[in-house]
């Protein structure tokens, strides 16, 4: 296994853990919660849409390559669960309150993990044949996001049990 095989496997921990020790340095505050949150809504309903595209079997830890790759809906641009990543990744950032240079850190830490990937990504996908993507509902691709939504739920009442603590709310 590469070194990129071990990150797309162990992704989630690694985000994690990057979200763990950026928290001492978190002093959100309602302003920063309410800037933040229209980007992690936007990151969200880009998953969604993408995942109603790619089909449940995009959300894997297989390293291994896939037997067709999308290449219609969101998929004529690359890596939109990426690029979706990166904008939820961002509101959290936000959200968080960590100042205009811990959020440029740290939002420059997940663009550049995401970048690794969708590079990985990229080299795997060479001659891979395309294959037609039949669109799952919304409500599937939805009930596919579920551990992601209840993530970025704890991870934002944890932000604002911070800020509560501080008494900015």
């Amino acid at each position: 296994m590469t070194g990129l095989d071990w990150l797309f496997v162990r992704r989630g921990a690694v985000f994690a853990a990057l979200a763990l020790a950026g928290l001492p340095f978190a002093y959100p505050s309602p302003q920063s919660l309410l800037l933040g949150l229209p980007l992690v809504v936007l990151g969200h309903a880009g998953r969604v849409a993408s995942f109603s595209w790619l089909g449940g079997q995009g959300r894997t830890r297989d390293p291994a390559p896939p037997s067709g790759r999308v290449v219609n809906g969101p998929y004529r641009l690359r890596h939109p669960v990426y690029v979706s990543n990166a904008v939820l990744a961002s509101g959290l950032v936000v959200s968080a309150g960590v100042g205009a240079v811990g959020a440029a850190a740290l939002i420059g830490l997940a663009l550049g993990a995401y970048g690794l990937l969708a590079w990985r990504e990229e080299r795997q996908l060479q001659g891979v044949p395309p294959r037609p993507a039949v669109r799952a509902s919304w409500l599937l691709a939805l009930r596919w996001e579920r551990s992601s939504f209840a993530t970025t739920a704890a991870a934002l009442l944890v932000l604002g049990g911070l800020a509560a603590m501080r008494g900015g709310l």
